[in-house]
């Protein structure tokens, strides 16, 4: 998706948003809007945008991203991890040693290298 589309989107949000008095309750709402109906990799490339400098990004939208970041993050962690140990649990083949496998999922690749049990 463009990410002049995504910029815009989120500035309308926040727009919607920014109606509270207290800035860091219409950052939360935004934040909340995004993870609960954006698609994955829309959350990755604002996110990505925001660190590229993030421009034409209103004031509550670079807040709520902020308060987005470490939550996206985290479910990657989660997701590689899982994912990891369904391969050593499924692939027999891994349990030898210089096995190496490669995952790909929600378009993040983990390599994972495990030494014999």
């Amino acid at each position: 998706m463009r990410i002049e589309h995504l910029v815009a989107m989120i500035n309308d949000i926040a727009a919607f948003f920014a109606s509270d008095p207290e800035p860091g309750v219409a950052a939360a709402g935004v934040e909340s809007h995004v993870s609960r109906f954006w698609d994955p990799r829309m959350r990755r490339q604002i996110l990505e945008h925001l660190h590229a400098g993030g421009e034409g990004l209103s004031d509550v939208s670079r807040a709520a991203l902020v308060l987005l970041g470490p939550k996206v993050e985290q479910r990657l962690r989660f997701m590689r991890t899982k994912m990891e140990q369904e391969a050593t649990r499924d692939d027999p083949a891994s349990r030898f040693v210089g096995c190496s496998v490669m995952f790909q999922g929600n378009s993040v690749a983990a390599t994972l290298s495990r030494s014999c049990d």
